[in-house]
């Protein structure tokens, strides 16, 4: 994918493109002979410091049934006196499509994902039905309570998004930032709904809808129950989100997890996890 590159698998075989966009490059996977499925779940063994490395990892505190299974260094040498004859496999377990076909390439980045009915269009403002659609997805797949996400994270586009393709989504956004949860209070979150709805703001937010009353009071609805200024609430960002806009809401020193290294991979696999069916609720009243 581009990070963390020093990684040795064992169980896996992958065609890849170097040519392609950091995140994107993967072309097939194999576990053992047969082609990784999206939807079937794999066991997986990692040391210690990836599974406790929630910046370059994080994805791992996603798995089920966490087991300790020993020590590596134990682990090996009982293995090593067992089988005292090791012979390491000599096929390549990564295969750079350059050297092989370049139609692999084109296909791994044109290939339909998911689509949308209808299609979503992108103006680079709050309402932004593709915003807001990336707003929803992200707090569907962190299991949040509200997710605010800036305008500016996807490019203005002419082109309305109805398929999603990698290659589409590589061009669409401006950033392969992570993504990262928080606890805050519902005065702060309403701290948060204002800067969103401000005029000047082009800040996406999902979970929530607002009605603007008068005298420029809003009122918060929750979509999942009620809403009270000294109740906890979880909330999901983009890793780079804006700690601190004068005047509208401080995050300085909040306490967040990075549950996910790359917003695109989020977004896609969870429209693909949902056909592409992601109800996009209204935002304002």
């Amino acid at each position: 994918s581009g990070k963390t590159g020093f990684l040795q698998p064992s169980g896996i075989s992958c065609t890849y493109s170097s040519s392609n966009p950091a995140g994107f490059r993967l072309v097939q996977i194999y576990v053992g002979d047969e082609a990784l499925e999206f939807t079937k779940t794999y066991s997986v063994a990692v040391n210690d410091f990836m599974y406790t490395n929630q910046h370059d990892w994080p994805e791992l505190n996603l798995g089920k049934n966490p087991q300790v299974r020993g020590l590596v260094r134990e682990g090996l040498e009982t293995y090593l006196r067992k089988s005292p004859v090791i012979t390491p496999a000599a096929e390549a377990r990564f295969s750079d499509s350059l050297n092989l076909d370049e139609t692999l390439r084109i296909q791994a980045l044109s290939y339909e994902l998911a689509s949308l009915t209808p299609a979503v269009n992108h103006d680079g403002t709050s309402n932004s039905e593709y915003s807001r659609l990336l707003a929803e997805v992200i707090r569907l797949e962190t299991g949040t309570d509200f997710s605010f996400i800036p305008s500016a994270l996807v490019n203005k586009t002419r082109e309305p998004l109805i398929s999603v393709t990698p290659a589409r989504i590589a061009s669409d956004f401006s950033t392969a930032e992570g993504v990262k949860t928080a606890e805050i209070t519902g005065a702060v979150l309403e701290k948060l709904v204002a800067a969103a709805v401000a005029s000047e703001s082009a800040l996406t937010f999902s979970g929530l809808s607002v009605e603007i009353l008068e005298g420029g009071k809003l009122k918060i609805l929750p979509w999942r129950g009620n809403f009270a200024a000294n109740n906890i609430y979880k909330i999901a960002v983009n890793e780079n989100f804006r700690e601190k806009v004068a005047d509208r809401y401080d995050l300085t020193g909040l306490e967040t997890t990075k549950v996910f290294n790359d917003i695109r991979r989020v977004f896609i696999n969870g429209l693909r996890a949902r056909n592409g069916q992601v109800e996009i609720k209204r935002a304002l009243y």
